[in-house]
């Protein structure tokens, strides 16, 4: 009898402690994330969409998680001009075209003070993804890849 009352006993608190993970987990507020993904590897961006938010970008930020990146996008497909000005850490600068095909790549090194150097682009481009340095060439990315994006 004993044992049949710590056997239900025992049940009872597996069936609670589940209820609560569930009503912890299930019910938990979570905000969208923004991704870009490059063949299986995803990675969290942060969008620049406006004149305020590109201006700011990454400036006095002492590093960038390496999957955290930064996606600039712009009205219009054109050359647009980047300066490292109060960037602290050096990155990949990575110029998609409207279809989110890379026509370019240019490592950008940080600038504490003018003059800072123009970093501009030979094509078009829509978006301009920023990351840190290292990991284009880690992930093997090159010119005429194609990135994913997931809102």
């Amino acid at each position: 009898m004993k044992n049949n009352k710590k056997n239900r006993s025992n049940r009872y608190i597996f069936l609670l402690i589940i209820l609560i993970l569930v009503l912890f987990f299930g019910h938990r507020k979570t905000s969208p994330t923004n991704e870009i993904c490059y063949k299986t590897n995803c990675f969290h961006i942060q969008i620049a969409k406006d004149e305020k938010s590109r201006e700011k970008w990454l400036m006095f930020l002492p590093s960038l998680a390496p999957e955290s990146w930064m996606l600039f996008i712009f009205p219009q497909e054109w050359i647009y001009d980047f300066r490292m000005k109060n960037t602290l850490i050096p990155l990949d600068m990575i110029r998609l075209d409207w279809n989110l095909k890379v026509v370019g790549i240019v490592e950008a090194l940080p600038c504490k003070s003018d003059p800072c150097k123009l970093y501009s682009s030979v094509k078009k481009s829509k978006y301009v993804l920023e990351i840190n340095k290292w990991i284009s060439s880690k992930i093997w990315l090159k010119i005429g890849d194609t990135f994913k994006l997931k809102e």
